[in-house]
């Protein structure tokens, strides 16, 4: 098991890295019951190879989430804290123009958590802002872009 530690915290960044985000050494956030998520918003998301890898990574990490595509840029992923945030870390890597980290944080046990289980687990991609209100209304975190001046609180199916 220790050997197993080891490598693990060796492939993910070791301890600079888990300090920083504030993960104990030697333990494994990938069990953890704490769901995180996070939220960007860019001028625009139009690349195919940036949209590749957002989705890739989302399934590689085990996230669920979305990208709104075209102007504004839109991504949204949820998952475990680990995960998460070495998602905004490949996605804070990628050349940006305007990029902006609206959040990431741990889902407050009131915002109309949807568990997420392993069949609910999907990435989306959208090209309206309509679209991406009805997700986060449906897993129950339309707050969270109304609060952002993304859309607004009326459904776009009234």
């Amino acid at each position: 098991m220790l050997h197993e530690e080891a490598d693990y915290a060796h492939a993910h960044g070791g301890g600079r890295k888990a300090l920083e985000y504030g993960i104990e050494r030697g333990s494994d956030s990938r069990f953890s019951s704490v769901t995180f998520h996070a939220l960007f918003t860019s001028h625009h998301l139009v690349s195919a190879t940036k949209r590749r890898n957002l989705q890739q990574w989302s399934s590689a990490l085990s996230l669920s989430g979305f990208a709104k595509v075209g102007y504004p840029g839109i991504i949204y992923a949820e998952g475990t804290q680990e995960s998460v945030r070495e998602y905004v870390d490949n996605v804070r890597a990628m050349q940006w123009l305007a990029l902006r980290l609206r959040f990431i944080e741990p889902v407050p046990k009131d915002a109309g958590l949807v568990k997420s289980s392993p069949s609910r687990r999907r990435w989306s991609e959208f090209q309206k802002v309509g679209d991406d209100m009805e997700e986060m209304r449906r897993i129950g975190r339309e707050k969270y872009v109304v609060e952002m001046g993304i859309g607004s609180a009326q459904s776009s199916r009234e």
